[in-house]
């Protein structure tokens, strides 16, 4: 059967889409105005702002993912864009921290995840199983590298705006038009296009809900990605934090890490898509996790701004690459048919891993300063004390990328056939 060229633009509007969606990884500029702006706020109650969104987004894509097997994905990814621009948008209009969790974590979450789900599911169904690694790591890696615009653009609107509660305004109408357009161009493909049973060579093994929840390989994915994303979801949405705190850079430099970190954010999707094309979703999983965990334990020893983006770049890099990973080992193990649904009950061991990642490291540092204050420390003896506390969380989930290595290694089973 001739490919369907219709399949490109498919997968150009699938990433311009996810450009606008992954805006969130930029988050660590906006954390640290919301911070000079509300200096009554807690370190653990703003990183409960991205945690609660990426939660969100993940509860979001199981529901998203069965509406869209039933009706389609291009009226599922234009109710995405519009939940999550307008999202942005009142998060701009309202300055309480509370409504910072309904406008930015609830509403504007529940966007993305209804526009991510639908974009992965769609180009998943467009293209042969050996490349899906590869096509589906582009789309996810567009995520990914959302942070390389959104966060030196929220910096340059902070400056000339000079708060960022207006910065918000301005990004949520542009989120709400770039996806919404783009999400009309989203669509299956047509009736009796079947790239994968016919080309391939094969014919998939297409798993219903229910046959996924009875296979034991789905709750050793579910956990693997539940331990990665702890550790890439801390250093990513702590990124300034974790460079001034380490490096005690400033200025143009410490903005400068969030973009350059959302380059290898980005890069890693499709780099491990591609590699576990090649070498398959198991062998790619042992790499990543071995590079990350080894990482993670480096992290802490960084000092100047250099070693801290060698270290921290391989951490994120890894961190893009369970989303080349993923959605396509999830195409491999359980099919295509049901590909939205079952991805988004494994993407939940991602959303479960936002909302508590990012909260334990901040509670380590907010017990270390609290500590530190009521000893009656110097300044520099706080700062100290919060360097530690970063440490020892980075080091916990340092620990939880080699325990999925090991989990990798003994559990994961390769995708064969369906098991009872």
């Amino acid at each position: 059967m001739k490919l369907h060229s219709n399949r490109y633009v498919v997968l150009i509007a699938a990433i311009i889409m996810n450009l606008c969606l992954g805006s969130i990884f930029g988050w660590s500029i906006l954390a640290s105005q919301f911070q000079v702006e509300n200096p009554d706020w807690t370190l653990s109650q703003i990183a409960a702002v991205f945690s609660l969104l990426i939660f969100t987004l993940t509860i979001a894509t199981i529901f998203a993912g069965r509406l869209q097997d039933k009706i389609g994905p291009k009226w599922v990814a234009v109710t995405g864009g519009i939940l999550m621009g307008s999202g942005v948008i009142i998060a701009g209009l309202v300055h309480e921290i509370w409504t910072l969790y309904i406008s930015y974590s609830i509403i504007s979450g529940t966007g993305i995840g209804f526009s991510v789900v639908a974009t992965l599911a769609c180009v998943g169904k467009w293209f042969l199983p050996q490349q899906r690694g590869l096509i589906m790591g582009m789309v996810t890696g567009s995520f990914g590298a959302g942070g390389l615009v959104s966060g030196p653009l929220a910096a340059v609107l902070i400056n000339l705006t000079g708060t960022v509660y207006t910065t918000l305004v301005i990004l949520g109408i542009i989120y709400l038009l770039a996806i919404t357009l783009s999400a009309l161009l989203i669509d299956n493909p047509p009736a009796g296009y079947q790239v994968s049973d016919i080309e391939a060579g094969g014919k998939e093994n297409n798993f219903t809900t229910k046959e996924m929840l009875k296979d034991r390989r789905f709750y050793t994915l579910w956990m693997l990605f539940f331990l990665g994303g702890a550790a890439g979801i801390t250093v990513i949405s702590n990124a300034q934090q974790l460079a001034q705190s380490f490096t005690h850079i400033s200025g143009a430099l410490l903005v400068s890490v969030v973009g350059i970190l959302s380059i290898f954010n980005g890069t890693g999707s499709p780099l491990f898509g591609y590699l576990s094309d090649k070498v398959g979703r198991k062998n790619a999983l042992t790499i990543l996790f071995s590079i990350c965990g080894v990482s993670m334990f480096a992290l802490p020893f960084t000092s100047t701004y250099v070693s801290f983006l060698l270290v921290s770049s391989l951490i994120i890099t890894c961190y893009g690459g369970l989303f080349g990973i993923f959605p396509s080992a999830s195409a491999d193990y359980f099919g295509t048919r049901n590909l939205g649904m079952n991805y988004g009950l494994l993407y939940l061991g991602y959303g479960v891993s936002a909302l508590i990642g990012p909260g334990i490291a901040a509670r380590f540092v907010d017990n270390a300063r609290q500590t530190a204050e009521i000893a009656g420390a110097s300044v520099e003896q706080i700062n100290t004390a919060i360097q530690a506390g970063y440490s020892q969380a980075i080091w916990l989930y340092g620990a939880a990328c080699l325990l999925a290595v090991v989990l990798t290694v003994l559990f994961l089973k390769n995708p064969i056939s369906k098991q009872s």
